[in-house]
Parts: structure tokens; sequence; C-alpha cells
């Protein structure tokens, strides 16, 4: 959203990190994937990454069925990994 960052596994939200007026982007911090920072304790999460979307818009305000067909690229996707 615009002020947040959110994460959704399986079609359930996962975890929000609230940004503030803050920008979200390479100077505003490390950004990881397949690892999460336990109070500076850096650990890889155990399990597999089917497909991975970042989005300058928000596309879930609540749970949702994921879908079982490939994401594609759009106007708003701003990285896709397949």
């Amino acid at each position: 959203s615009s002020t947040d960052v959110k994460v959704w596994k399986n079609g359930t939200s996962s975890w929000t990190v609230g940004m503030g007026t803050s920008t979200f982007g390479p100077t505003s911090g490390q950004f990881n994937i397949g690892t999460y920072d336990n109070g500076g304790d850096y650990r890889e999460i155990v399990g597999y990454v089917d497909e991975y979307r970042i989005s300058n818009t928000e596309r879930y305000t609540s749970t949702f069925t994921p879908s079982t067909t490939a994401f594609t690229s759009d106007a708003n996707t701003m990285l896709l990994l397949p």
C-alpha cells in the first residue's frame, strides 16, 4: 500500500512493515529474498519460493485464493521472478 510493505504467503498475509513516509528502494536499506532479520541475526527461510513479485500498487487487501497459473508482468510489476 502507499505506506506499508506487505508479504503474502499462500494467499494469507504473513507480515506488514510500516514504512511511514519513508521511500522503499535501494537507498532505504537492505532487501533480501529467502532470508529474514531475527533481531540482527539473519536466518534463511526453510522452504521453496515458487514465484516472487514486487508491485508498486496494492494487489490484495484481504485473504485470497492463490492463482494456479504463473504471474504475468503488467504496468505495476517492478520485479517478477517466476
